[in-house]
């Protein structure tokens, strides 16, 4: 059983997180100036979303209960940007934000007119496309606060995206493979 397990790891490799790319598209980022393929690559962190299939109890029938499913919930996932110098990442994330609200007199914006798309795609060595999540009604909902100071001389700075959203679905886009990727261990 384990050389079955280590001929499949060596014939297969596995997913890595550091093998991703995304993109956002839709009315709420195109007029917060478009989400450029420099930001995308700036992502140094995002997350596939998860889902929770909601249950109840089954109380009409005699003996042990059973739960069956009657509706879905999805949480946000957060997304971090290394940031330029003029911090472009976090203004993009802002302007999209003062797309869901007049920050004057405090009304919510029209729902169509902010919401974008989302793609997040996993990658294999090759940067072949293996695995494709798209987002629906995506927004920013949280920006979150950056710390600075004197101490970390060293450090980069990053904005964090909370990114809220209605639902979403495997996508069927796995790319045809154009470059074999080679894995010649598993230790790789």
């Amino acid at each position: 059983m384990l050389n079955t397990f280590i001929a499949n790891l060596g014939s297969t490799g596995v997913a890595r997180k550091n093998r991703y790319k995304i993109e956002i598209s839709g009315n709420g980022p195109q007029a917060a100036g478009g989400f450029k393929e420099d930001y995308a690559l700036m992502c140094e962190s995002i997350e596939f979303p998860g889902q929770n299939m909601m249950s109840s109890a089954d109380t009409l029938r005699y003996g042990p209960q059973r739960e069956f499913i009657n509706g879905v919930t999805y949480g946000s996932i957060q997304a971090s940007f290394i940031c330029s110098p003029d911090l472009r990442e976090k203004r993009f994330f802002e302007l999209w934000q003062q797309e869901t609200m007049d920050m004057v007199t405090w009304e919510p914006k029209y729902y169509a007119d902010y919401i974008g798309g989302m793609k997040i795609y996993q990658l294999d060595r090759a940067n072949n496309a293996t695995y494709v999540v798209e987002l629906f009604e995506v927004y920013p909902k949280t920006i979150t606060a950056q710390d600075i100071g004197n101490a970390t001389t060293d450090a980069y700075q990053t904005v964090t995206v909370e990114l809220d959203f209605h639902h979403w679905i495997w996508s069927d886009e796995a790319t045809v493979p154009r470059r074999i990727a080679f894995n010649n261990s598993i230790t790789n």
